[in-house]
This record gives C-alpha cells, structure tokens and sequence, in this order.
C-alpha cells in the first residue's frame, strides 16, 4: 500500500489515527482513489489545517497523497478530526457544569458530536432523496481514552465555498438551501419516519443554562457597539424575556415537536453560512446554487421550524427575512404538504401549526444571534479597518435589532403563559 512501512505506521496530524487505517479506508470506499493510484505506492502524505482553527468542534485537514509513479496526480481529500480549542473558548466565562470536570465533559462533547454525524453519513446520506451532502469515505468513532476519530471526505473547496460570515445570503442562495432542507423534511415524514428517531438530542438540560450565561454575556458585549436608540428599545424586553428562554429552549427541543397536530422532522441543528457551500461558476465566484451542506454533528430529531429559522435568522438581511416570510415559507407549507401527501394521505399539520413551529424557533435563534454578531464583531474589529469595520459593524447591529425586535413582539403575541407548563 505504501513504499515504506514507516509510512504507514505514522499518525495523522495531531491524532492517534494510523496512516495505514486511512489508506485501507479510502481503499476499501473510495472508486476515485483506486483509479488514482492503480499499481502504484503511496510514498508521502501531506496534511494542511484549512480551517484555520476556526472550527468549534473539529480541525479540517486537506490531505494530499503522493505517489511513487510521479507521472500521476496527488490524490486530495479531506479528513475531519475532533478538535474542542474553540469550542472550550466560546464557554469560557460561562457558568454551569461546563465549568465542573471541564476535561471530562469537553470529551464526552467532542465524542457526542463527531460520532452523530459519523452515524449520519454512514446510515443516512443515501438515503435523503439526492441531497446535496459532500461524499464521505468512512471513518471512525472517537472511543474516549483509545481512539481519536476521524471522517474521511471529498475535497470541497476547488468547486465550492462559502459566503463570509458576516455578509447575507440572498433570496436565491436561500431558494438553493429551501429545496435541500425540502428533502430532509419529506424523507422525514414519509420513508424516514422510524429511522429519523435514532438522532435524538443529545445537550442535557444543563445546557439551557449555559447558553441564558452565554447570551448575558455576548448582550453585555454588544451593547458597547450597539446605537443608544437600540439599547433602549431592546433593553427592557431583552430583561424581561431571557428569564424564560429556560422555558423557551425546553419547550422547542422537547415538547413542540410531538405535540398533537405537529410532526418532528431531522434537522441539521446549525444550518448558518458557514455550513454551506456555494458553486463556483468557471471564473471562481460564489454562484446561487448550493453544492453542499456540511457539518452534521447536531443532527437530531426536532422541530420543522428549527433550520428554517436558523437559515433566515443567522444568515439574511432583515429585508430579505421578512419577504422570504410572507412569500417563500406559504410556498414551502404547500411543497411540503404535497410531497408529504404522496406517500402519506393524513399529512394534518395546518399552516397556522408550520408557522408557530418557525415563530418560536425564530425566538430562540435570536437570542443565539446575540453571541453570533458579538463573535463575528470582535473578529471583524481585530482584521478590519476602522472605515471597513463601522460599515461591517452597523449591518450586523441592524440584523440584530430586527432579529430581537421581531421575536419580542412574536413572544408579545404568543404570550408566556404556555411556558409555565414546562417541566424541567
């Protein structure tokens, strides 16, 4: 397999995992890389972190395979190892058990993570009607105190991208993800309704918790660049209600998708920008049609309303929101229903139900954008200058106040009263 057995005794970077076992993987997986190397050696294995550390839960590593015949090309793919540096800093500060036996819990987070979206791509991503996933190789599960884990996968990036984080997608790059999230939530109504039940939530209740200490946190931050007008109009509602987002989280994550009338789906559970991959036309822009959506690892059974409202929160303008609310979400109800229906005559949910699914989805996630504008600030401002970083900073700000806006006055409407009846 290899010229030298040094080679294949080796590690991959910064792990336990053998070059010899993702060889034999993609050897075993990979058609593309049979024909690459024919008879050929590997004699060199180049790996380079493309994430730049900039990942939560995991390091990606291009990985470049050289062989002995110098007449062929490398062979590139990309292999994901679990990795908590950034993860570790975005609870800092934060108060609960992540504080506690930190060691012990950031690795039973990084195992949870990394062996849910192993487990996706190997019993699921054939089976989601020609969702746009990038190919995955094989891998393997992290086993706290033996094995590291890794996911062996396509190289993405000479044909894909993504949009800057701190840019917006528009009205057809949304349509793009709208028709991919379309499939996942056909399949799991109709030919995945059992299999969906094997991704379930993973976070403890704790973790509720910790995310009311993050969200207190990142508003304190924020408020430093926030207008005064803002602050004054948000301030009051954003006191009265974090004291129930205990509730909120609850209600979403556990009750709201198995109330009568509702049907749980699988989401993706971190569907934002940085999680989707663009097409590059021939002269390398960022095209509107989606090639992949990637990052798997919090995929669990949930509520229609989860990544409808996490694409539209975290990821467009306040204009584009609200239009994508009054003409695409009606379209989408009716695409779904009619998909749905083909396959199973009862499909009950009402548009009334679909929208309330969204509502109270769209509340949590504006809570969550107040630690992602504050992180996506703090980033800007240590890369930006000052004239580039104001422009940058005032578009964030605005997202952020229509964000809170609109979810205080749909909690407003809704009322806290169904709250009360949460048992934690």
């Amino acid at each position: 397999m290899t010229a030298n057995s040094k080679l294949e005794e080796s590690y991959i970077d910064k792990t336990n995992i053998k070059v010899d076992c993702i060889l034999k993987c993609l050897e075993d997986k990979c058609s593309k890389y049979r024909e690459t190397k024919g008879d050929s050696k590997v004699v060199k294995i180049n790996t380079f972190d493309v994430s730049n550390g900039n990942g939560y839960v995991s390091r990606i590593l291009k990985t470049t395979i050289f062989f002995d015949d110098i007449k062929k090309e490398p062979f590139i793919c990309v292999i994901k190892v679990p990795s908590a540096e950034n993860f570790v800093k975005l609870f800092s500060g934060t108060t609960g058990k992540f504080d506690e036996d930190w060691e012990c819990t950031k690795l039973k987070s990084l195992a949870m993570f990394h062996n849910n979206e192993l487990k996706f791509y190997k019993n699921m991503s054939k089976k989601i009607g020609e969702i746009t996933l990038p190919v995955c190789y094989g891998g393997f599960d992290i086993v706290i105190g033996s094995q590291d884990g890794a996911i062996i996968m396509e190289y993405l990036t000479s044909s894909s991208g993504c949009i800057s984080s701190h840019e917006t997608l528009n009205i057809f790059q949304v349509k793009s993800v709208l028709n991919e999230l379309l499939k996942l939530h056909v399949y799991s109504l109709t030919t995945g309704k059992e299999e969906k039940k094997i991704f379930k939530h993973k976070y403890g209740k704790e973790h509720s918790k910790i995310y009311v200490s993050l969200f207190n946190s990142h508003w304190e931050s924020i408020k430093n660049v926030l207008s005064e007008q803002f602050i004054n109009e948000l301030e009051s509602n954003y006191t009265k209600y974090i004291e129930h987002y205990i509730n909120i989280y609850h209600y979403y994550i556990y009750k709201l998708p198995f109330i009568s009338g509702n049907y749980s789906v699988l989401c993706h559970g971190d569907l934002w920008i940085n999680n989707l991959m663009y097409k590059r036309d021939l002269k390398g822009h960022l095209t509107n049609d989606i090639y992949a959506i990637i990052d798997w690892q919090t995929v669990y059974e949930g509520s229609i309303g989860v990544d409808l409202a996490r694409l539209l929160v975290q990821c467009t303008s306040p204009e584009d929101r609200h239009k994508i609310e009054t003409t695409l979400l009606p379209k989408y109800y009716e695409d779904l229903k009619k998909n749905s229906s083909l396959n199973d005559k009862d499909f009950n949910m009402t548009y009334d139900m679909f929208m309330h699914n969204y509502n109270i989805c769209l509340i949590d996630q504006a809570f969550h954008n107040i630690t992602m504008i504050s992180l996506i600030i703090t980033e800007l401002e240590k890369n930006e200058d000052i004239y580039n970083f104001n422009a940058k900073k005032d578009g964030l700000c605005l997202r952020l106040y229509w964000n809170l806006k609109d979810a205080f006055e749909k909690l407003e409407k809704i009322g806290t009263e169904f709250l009360n009846e949460i048992k934690i």
